[in-house]
């Protein structure tokens, strides 16, 4: 519990910015950025400049959708400049990831496959596979989530989103009933955009790894985990 792990020790930064994390995850972005601008003001570590970035497009989206569009600019543009901070000090290659999803919330879906497309990893490939299924481009979509898969079977996102695919076209969904107890489907978050599975990704830090990657909890409590063929 952070709030705990904060009040036995109030200078515990890895508390307070895993706690902005799980705000900004569970719909509370303004929270989690007080939370990381209090780590941000005693620690300048480029991870939590990463951090910061998406809480603030997670803040972005949750304006957009609300309909404050001008607000909702303020807080992406703030995005990118910490991403871009990140990447003068170091080179993340899950920087790229973040601004594709970044620039696909702000709906300018070229920049986000550029954005993609700089770095090759399951992540990478299953956000551009959702963004191009969003477009109709089905065939090329579902080449990229197997693709994904190929390097980590145990990813569900491109599971789920081969699944939203094929249920979109007429008597194609038997091709993954194999691998589905259930229909998939996608429950927005206030804090996400979009009619596929993303993921969006931060870091955690703690005692044991220093800072090791975390996932967006992005996936929808009706998702059915697919049972691993033998």
């Amino acid at each position: 519990d952070y709030d705990r792990a904060i009040i036995l020790n109030s200078s515990y930064l890895y508390a307070y910015c895993n706690r902005a994390m799980a705000k900004a995850e569970n719909g509370d972005p303004e929270m989690g950025l007080k939370d990381i601008n209090y780590v941000l003001a005693r620690s300048k570590n480029a991870d939590y400049y990463f951090n910061r970035g998406l809480v603030y497009n997670y803040l972005a989206n949750k304006l957009d959708l609300n309909g404050e569009k001008d607000s909702a600019l303020k807080y992406y543009t703030m995005s990118k400049q910490d991403y871009s901070l990140v990447l003068s000090i170091d080179s993340n290659k899950y920087v790229y990831n973040n601004l594709g999803n970044l620039y696909s919330d702000m709906e300018d879906d070229t920049i986000a496959l550029i954005c993609y497309n700089r770095v090759l990893h399951k992540y990478s490939l299953n956000n551009k596979g959702a963004l191009l299924s969003e477009n109709g481009k089905y065939s090329e979509a579902v080449n990229l989530f197997d693709e994904s898969i190929n390097m980590d079977s145990l990813y569900f996102e491109p599971f789920a989103n081969k699944k939203l695919v094929f249920d979109k076209a007429p008597g194609s969904s038997q091709i993954m009933a194999p691998w589905f107890d259930g229909k998939v489907e996608r429950k927005i978050k206030k804090t996400h955009k979009g009619s596929m599975y993303r993921t969006y990704l931060f870091y955690m830090p703690d005692d044991i790894e220093n800072y090791k990657l975390g996932f967006s909890n992005h996936i929808p409590v009706d998702f059915v985990e697919p049972v691993m063929p033998e």
